[in-house]
């Protein structure tokens, strides 16, 4: 049934998009970056919602910054507020409002020394 076809989707996207097919208004996942890496996954941002909030994790010694990009699998790059890097400081969130890129992905400046996990919340206005 449709529960199937939407396990069987990238896990980038699936309760949002369960979340967008269902009408909600937002749309709730948690995201990592394991360690020994410097990336998570990548984030996609259904059309229609326009509200991004990322909580950072407790524990964050690791500069993280948010990256972004024109489709799925595209260019990443970091994304700016005026002429400053957005980077995601422990046990803060932050938010994008009316977000003009279709993917995202949270990127630390190097190797994470344990898995760091992030929640991610989308709404629409």
């Amino acid at each position: 049934g449709s529960r199937s076809s939407l396990l069987a989707r990238s896990r980038c996207t699936v309760c949002l998009e369960a979340a967008s097919s269902m009408g909600q208004s937002e749309g709730f996942r948690e995201i990592k970056i394991l360690s020994g890496q410097t990336d998570s996954e990548e984030v996609a941002v259904p059309g229609g919602y326009d509200m991004v909030g990322v909580l950072a994790p407790a524990t964050l010694p690791e500069t993280v910054n948010v990256k972004v990009a024109e489709m799925t699998g595209g260019t990443y790059r970091v994304l700016q507020s005026g002429a400053s890097d957005i980077a995601i400081i422990a046990g803060k969130a932050i938010t994008f409002t009316q977000m003009p890129f279709s993917t995202f992905r949270l990127s630390a400046t190097a190797a994470v020394a344990a898995d760091r996990v992030f929640q991610v919340v989308m709404k629409r206005r």
